[in-house]
């Protein structure tokens, strides 16, 4: 052995540490949606349209700030596509936004997840440059909730 091996391996063993940490600390985003009730929203009319007290709510728990354009659901062939959001919310890392339903979003949605047999589904959210974030959705209780699928 040479008298330097030490020194190289000490060298060697901070070089790696470095390049596996810059990859794994890489700034990203990471998206989780969740669709529930909330009693404490009133079901009346904001600006002419009839709002449910049902909301969609996008955490980010990531480290980096997300600014939501629109969310795909998809289930095999179909989706259904929300693009209600505002524009000018950001979701900054590890905060939520929530987007109340409009009647007629609750009844499409209703619609959209009546006969999905799944407890779980492909989300799709797209940034304000079109950059695509997949996630799933979870529906179990939201479907019991709403009394949806086959009785």
């Amino acid at each position: 052995m040479c008298e330097y091996s030490p020194a190289l391996i000490g060298v060697t063993g901070t070089l790696l540490g470095t390049i596996l940490g810059w990859f794994l600390g890489k700034p990203r985003v990471e998206l989780f949606f969740s669709i529930g009730y909330k009693e404490s929203i009133e079901p009346i009319t904001k600006s002419g349209k009839e709002i449910s007290r049902y909301q969609i709510t996008c955490f980010n728990t990531g480290n980096k700030p997300f600014m939501l354009c629109s969310l795909n659901i998809v289930y095999w062939c179909s989706k259904y596509t929300l693009k209600s959001f505002d524009p000018q919310k950001c979701i900054n890392p590890y905060q939520m936004y929530s987007h109340i339903l409009s009647m007629k979003e609750l009844e499409e949605l209703d619609t959209f997840i009546g006969n999905i047999k799944p407890h779980k589904i492909k989300a799709i959210a797209y940034d304000v440059s079109g950059k695509k974030h997949k996630t799933t959705i979870g529906i179990y209780v939201y479907k019991l909730a709403r009394g949806l699928g086959k009785k």
